[in-house]
């Protein structure tokens, strides 16, 4: 049954290593934009790097939300009210952190309330939470339905988001380029469909990264070298080919995935920081931090030479991550705390606890 599978080191594994890749996109195309198309011809090399960085890193959603429909989400009021705690308490944490700075709010007071919201801002927080709250009709149809149905299912509304994307163009603010709920619900079939085959046990695991890499290298130059011969803009090569529900980009996310899927080892400790990685983007990304973060990036790009940079850059997102992660074990341990008060509280007026 989905969600009762243990924890998987090489999956938790590779929840870090996207959530990484999180931090990587934003501070090379969040922060300096895209190469245009003057950049591609004047100054290809620097280019062609970056969009291999991007073909690379742009995987990160897509598996995040595979891993998700591999092991199951389970919507019980324990665990749906632990993720909006996370949330809310990141938004309040930062909130009183900039506060104590006395640097003047970005926002005000309406706009502030409202950033304690779930979702309000961002995407992805929102995405995630609609997508918890229908995991359980997903859950039933991939444990109900045969594997060739689902196979079909998927092929099917892949091929009209991509279709109709690139000949039409109708559903890009239905379908957002693969950044809505209903790319999720794709995703989120396409892991519960690996589960049910286990078709990551077909190949060894350097061989599906071996296939990503490859791939991902494949990629990127086919965008450099549309872009440096057809002189179309970024934003429209992106919406044909970079797109999160882009063929390039769902095929580099599947043999990713694939990839750690068919690793074999435990670790104690990946497990323990997998299990904060979502707090990671909830910091970096939060209204009054994600300035920081982009002028830093932006900072070190514009001030020193190449190899300087990549390592000031590794310094850095590495940094947040480890202080996003270290903060976030307050956040567990408080709400272990709450839950374990709550626990005792029903246990002792009616013999209930909560699930």
């Amino acid at each position: 049954m989905p969600g009762n599978l243990r924890r998987q080191s090489n999956l938790e594994l590779l929840r870090i290593v996207a959530m990484l890749m999180v931090l990587v996109a934003h501070a090379d195309f969040l922060a300096l934009g895209a190469p245009d198309v003057y950049a591609v011809r004047h100054h290809p090399y620097s280019s062609l790097t970056r969009d291999m960085i991007y073909s690379f890193v742009f995987v990160s959603v897509n598996v995040y939300v595979m891993i998700s429909g591999y092991f199951g989400i389970r919507t019980r009021w324990k665990s749906t009210l632990a993720f909006v705690f996370m949330v809310v308490f990141w938004r309040v944490i930062i909130f009183l952190g900039y506060d104590a700075t006395g640097w003047p709010r970005p926002h005000n007071s309406m706009t502030v309330f409202r950033l304690m919201i779930p979702g309000y801002e961002d995407w992805f927080v929102e995405a995630y939470v609609l997508l918890r709250l229908i995991a359980p009709i997903l859950n039933t149809y991939i444990e109900n339905t045969s594997v060739r149905k689902m196979c079909v299912f998927v092929g099917c509304y892949y091929a009209f988001q991509i279709i109709f994307q690139l000949v039409i163009g109708e559903v890009y603010m239905v379908f957002n380029s693969g950044s809505s709920v209903l790319s999720f619900i794709g995703l989120y079939v396409i892991g519960g469909i690996f589960r049910k085959t286990r078709f990551h046990e077909r190949m060894s695991a350097w061989k599906w990264l071996g296939g990503y890499a490859l791939w991902s290298v494949f990629a990127g130059g086919i965008l450099f070298s549309l872009m440096y011969l057809t002189a179309r803009p970024w934003p429209e090569m992106m919406d044909m080919f970079q797109a999160h529900n882009g063929i390039n980009v769902m095929i580099g996310s599947i043999l990713l995935f694939l990839g750690f899927a068919a690793m074999r080892f435990r670790s104690r400790f990946v497990n323990t920081v997998a299990a904060s990685t979502f707090a990671v983007y909830l910091f970096h990304m939060h209204p009054f931090v994600c300035p920081f973060y982009l002028d830093a990036c932006r900072d070190l790009y514009a001030n020193y030479p190449t190899l300087p940079y990549i390592g000031l850059m590794a310094a850095l997102i590495l940094g947040v991550f480890t202080f996003a992660v270290c903060v976030d074990r307050v956040r567990i341990w408080v709400w272990q705390l709450i839950m374990s008060g709550v626990d005792k509280i029903l246990l002792h007026n009616s013999g209930l606890k909560i699930i």
